[in-house]
């Protein structure tokens, strides 16, 4: 070992150094560049993950603001439809078909209790109302036929019969036009069906169906 430590000498430990310099010069930048290459791509690909989510996400939520714009298109579009079927009912002749038009009035009714909110009760007030105006067209049907028919009403003008009845159509649809601008709160709404249920105990528990019909 001693001969070949002699042998190698001074000239060896320079040509090996004049050897590993240059090398090890090359392979420590090459080998941050590598690691450093790595970090980055791992960043690229993190940073593209994320714009994915986020992108993903804002999707979703347009879709979103999507499907509520319309479905408080449709809401509105039902609402008018109520008001539209009450509107006839507010100056009817006794001589026109008024159970027909109560019929459009129920069948408005529903569609817009379909597309209200779960907990909106303001469908269930115009349920209400509806039975309630049932009940009243009906008495006031009954004043009809006891004063001699739809014809001697209009030839003695006495449709005065009929206030009751038309009172009860202008109040619903003002209430329920001022409850879709916002001007009507919901426990206008709520006092207005405790109070028909007061006065019409039957409807307790049962704020759809047919009840007493006009004929």
């Amino acid at each position: 070992m001693d001969e070949f430590w002699s042998w190698f000498g001074s000239d060896g430990l320079e040509l090996l150094g004049n050897i590993l310099i240059p090398v090890a010069a090359i392979l420590i930048p090459t080998g941050i560049a590598i690691r450093s290459a790595r970090s980055e791509r791992k960043s690229a690909t993190e940073d593209r993950e994320q714009e994915r989510q986020l992108a993903a996400q804002d999707r979703e939520q347009e879709r979103q603001h999507a499907l509520e714009a319309r479905r408080t298109e449709l809401r509105l579009q039902a609402g008018a439809g109520v008001i539209t079927a009450l509107a006839p009912l507010t100056s009817i002749r006794p001589d026109q078909p008024i159970q027909e038009h109560l019929w459009r009035l129920r069948a408005a009714i529903a569609v817009y209790r379909a597309w209200i909110d779960v907990g909106n009760r303001s469908g269930d007030w115009l349920a209400l109302r509806h039975h309630e105006g049932m009940a009243l067209w009906r008495i006031a049907l009954d004043k009809v036929d006891a004063y001699g028919g739809p014809q001697a009403v209009l030839i003695d003008g006495k449709s005065a019969i009929l206030d009751g009845a038309y009172q009860w159509a202008n109040d619903t649809t003002e209430t329920f036009t001022g409850f879709l601008s916002a001007h009507v709160p919901i426990k206008h709404l709520l006092d207005d069906g405790a109070r028909i249920l007061r006065e019409y105990p039957y409807l307790a528990g049962a704020e759809t169906g047919a009840g007493p019909e006009p004929r």
